[in-house]
């Protein structure tokens, strides 16, 4: 039972260290373009978490935060619901949201990134993150600074 107990904590440690992988990569068969997800990735290192994944279709790329409740009650987003990505060198980057109002204890806000977001991802790492909510805002330290140079390494691989 221990020896299990051991390889499992092994086994989970090792896949969490680079989980990066395709959830989908294909051509979308009603439109012949291509979409392509990333496995979502626990970016804040705590029970409650927001965690990243990233998204293209076609020439198109977002940014997905997966929100877990943390509490009883909702949180809500809406069209200026923003997010200011902190980099380690102290400059920022704010993206705004793609999608109207929603209320939800579990939701995921998607963010639309430019090529210029992109190249300024590609070379920095984050420290923390601020997301706006329909009432006032959250900060959270990045435990994973370089999860976007690792996961747009991955969209690069691939073209």
């Amino acid at each position: 039972m221990k020896r299990l107990l051991i390889l499992s904590l092994i086994l989970s440690i090792a896949a969490s260290a680079y989980p990066q992988r395709w959830e989908k990569n294909e051509m979308d068969e009603f439109t012949g373009e291509l979409v392509r997800i990333t496995s979502k990735e626990n970016v804040t290192g705590n029970l409650f978490y927001k965690k990243f994944s990233i998204a293209q279709n076609e020439d198109y790329f977002f940014l997905r935060v997966h929100h877990s409740g943390g509490s009883k009650t909702p949180i809500c987003k809406n069209a200026e619901s923003q997010i200011i990505l902190k980099f380690i060198s102290g400059e920022t980057l704010t993206l705004m949201p793609t999608d109207d109002i929603d209320c939800d204890r579990n939701m995921t806000i998607i963010y639309h990134l430019t090529l210029a977001d992109m190249q300024l991802l590609k070379v920095n790492q984050i420290e923390k993150f601020r997301i706006y909510y329909t009432e006032g805002y959250l900060d959270q330290k990045c435990s994973k600074p370089d999860y976007f140079t690792r996961t747009l390494a991955l969209f690069s691989k691939s073209e």
